[in-house]
């Protein structure tokens, strides 16, 4: 086996680095992945202010990054004050909302979502595929967005501080790329 054959077995295999520059019908353009890590912090991050749509993690999404049926599994954990005031922490993608949910109690929490193109490089759906906790909008439905994966994107993950005695944390998260 050459080098050039070696690269492309492990780009098949989604080995970090390396792109599928052989790509199968339906698999994806030119140095699309298969699937793989799209990025992942262990870092926490506690906002030091109150107020709406504070950026916690923003994370860059190369152009063509997912094929028509293509999807980013989204896992992230956090904690926040335990008291009756509700936080809350939304994902964005493109600049719209695909998932949000309300904490007010304190404690670690973790979930997972997958934003998956819908047969189309314009169209997605996003479904909670787990949660530690059972509130927000994703819990019995798709949520839609109309987002062009042909274009570089940011997926962030946002939160709410409503007070001043309130405090939340992500402590990491992980994203990575499914491409079928």
């Amino acid at each position: 086996m050459i080098l050039g054959e070696f690269k492309k077995l492990l780009a098949l295999c989604g080995y970090p680095g390396q792109t599928n520059t052989n790509a199968q019908s339906g698999g994806g353009g030119v140095g699309v992945k298969a699937i793989g890590l799209l990025a992942a912090s262990g870092a926490t991050v506690a906002p030091s202010a109150i107020g709406y749509n504070i950026v916690l993690a923003s994370i860059p999404v190369p152009a063509n990054t997912l094929n028509a049926n293509g999807a980013l599994r989204v896992y992230f954990k956090f904690s926040c004050t335990n008291n009756a005031d509700e936080k809350d922490i939304s994902v964005y993608f493109g600049g719209q909302q695909v998932w949000s949910s309300g904490v007010n109690s304190g404690g670690m929490y973790e979930a997972a979502i997958v934003i998956q193109n819908t047969n189309s490089m314009h169209a997605q759906s996003t479904t909670r595929s787990y949660a530690s906790f059972t509130t927000g909008f994703n819990s019995n439905s798709y949520n839609a967005s109309t987002v062009d994966t042909t274009q570089a994107q940011t997926l962030q993950l946002e939160c709410n501080l409503p007070t001043a005695i309130d405090a939340f944390q992500l402590n990491g998260y992980t994203v990575e790329v499914m491409n079928p």
